[in-house]
């Protein structure tokens, strides 16, 4: 009996068979599998946005309550200057001078740590007198300064010319402005002495050669010098 044929067409189709199973793998196995794998990254990402999604969702009452205070605190926030921003500050200041009508000059002044320690005490005596001393009894204020923030800071002296309601602008404009700065002192005076005959309302006037002197508001249409001690907060 010749198995020869036999043998020839079994070789034949498990040659068949394979080609089938490599076909099956190649086009059906592998792309499934791809596709498995796409759809898990997929399910991942989804999942991984929506734990994002639920820790937002939780985070929200405390985002409330910073807006919240943030809002209540607007207008009260200062900005601390950077050091290598003074020059820009300063230019500021010229600037917000000349917005409210008025000049300045600015010179280095007293830092604050300068300032607590040349400051005068506020004991007086009975008598009202700067320094005295009446024993127990003598009352004893709080220095300003003693109350300050603490940090590194600079002095400036600011003399700003112009009339008395653009020097009023000019304060209220620095106060407001986005740094942190405390006006320590002010100084105002006639800009020009010569007015002092003509009714200036800066210095004392009387009703009568004997009468006590008595001062009155300044004109605001007055021109007037006015000098700022100041301190600027620094980083």
């Amino acid at each position: 009996m010749n198995l020869l044929p036999f043998i020839r067409g079994l070789w034949v189709r498990s040659l068949l068979v394979l080609a089938a199973l490599v076909s099956l793998v190649v086009f059906a196995v592998i792309p499934l599998q791809g596709m498995i794998a796409s759809e898990n990254d997929e399910v991942q990402k989804a999942y991984a946005k929506m734990e994002n999604e639920r820790a937002r969702l939780a985070s929200l009452p405390d985002l409330r309550t910073k807006y919240e205070k943030i809002a209540d605190n607007k207008g009260k926030i200062g900005y601390v200057l950077p050091q290598d921003r003074v020059v820009d500050y300063i230019k500021d200041l010229e600037d917000i001078a000349a917005a409210s009508g008025g000049t300045i000059s600015v010179t280095q002044g007293k830092d604050l740590d300068t300032v607590r320690k040349t400051a005068p005490s506020n004991k007086a005596d009975v008598t009202g007198n700067e320094g005295g001393s009446a024993g127990a009894n003598a009352p004893t204020g709080e220095r300003i300064v003693d109350h300050l923030p603490q940090g590194k800071t600079l002095g400036l002296t600011v003399t700003f010319s112009g009339r008395y309601l653009d020097m009023v602008e000019f304060v209220h404009k620095v106060e407001t402005a986005p740094y942190f700065v405390d006006i320590l002192s002010l100084d105002v005076r006639p800009a020009d002495a010569t007015n002092v005959d003509r009714g200036n309302a800066f210095v004392s006037s009387t009703s009568s050669g004997s009468a006590a002197p008595k001062e009155t508001a300044p004109p605001t249409s007055a021109s007037v010098q006015t000098v700022f001690s100041l301190v600027l907060y620094l980083e």
